[in-house]
């Protein structure tokens, strides 16, 4: 009997991790529409990203749905009086990812990075968060990823990078203790008469 209860237990436990929050209203990209996606943000990532490092983003999870885009066509003057923005607003297929994509600097240092990107699959272009933030489904999906954005140093980089220190205070001390190793040990030659 303990050995059911337990089996039960171990079972729920696996189908609770297994599952994704049942607050997402979205479903996940079908391959095609998955590869154009990966298509169009590789394109941003290599003009919007400092240091991206080719081929390097991966989703971590995504989800798309039919919501809301807001667009502002033209900002307000603020040096006259009238209301001159003009907002465009319209329907869509939206895309939100949770990406993770690698960083190369000084061809030696990876590092790691996490965040959210945003897709409208009718228009094809990558959108900003202020433009998709209105939809219930986009603020589920950030609380639920909200905090692994990150950014860190790769395992390989870490090592390096204390490799490096460490040369840096180990090399002058054994400089030390190795060049006076030739010196004599008598300190004035002249006070030993």
């Amino acid at each position: 009997m303990k050995k059911l209860i337990a089996l039960a237990f171990c079972m729920v436990l696996a189908l609770f991790f297994m599952m994704k929050p049942a607050s997402f209203q979205g479903k996940t990209l079908d391959p095609t529409l998955q590869s154009e996606f990966l298509k169009a943000l590789e394109d941003h990532l290599k003009s919007s990203v400092n240091y991206y490092y080719p081929n390097s983003a991966k989703i971590i999870d995504d989800i798309y749905f039919q919501g809301n885009v807001m667009k502002v066509l033209k900002t307000d003057d603020p040096k006259t009086e009238e209301n001159e923005e003009k907002i465009e607003e319209y329907s869509s297929n939206i895309t939100v990812a949770f990406i993770e994509l690698e960083q190369q600097r000084d061809s030696m240092f990876i590092f790691k990075k996490a965040d959210f990107y945003y897709y409208d699959l009718d228009k094809k272009e990558v959108l900003t968060s202020s433009q998709v933030f209105s939809n219930p489904e986009v603020k589920t999906f950030f609380d639920t990823y909200k905090d692994d954005i990150n950014k860190k140093l790769s395992l390989f980089s870490e090592i390096l990078l204390l490799f490096i220190i460490s040369f840096l205070i180990t090399v002058p001390i054994l400089i030390m203790v190795f060049h006076n190793k030739g010196r004599s040990s008598i300190i004035n030659i002249y006070l030993q008469e």
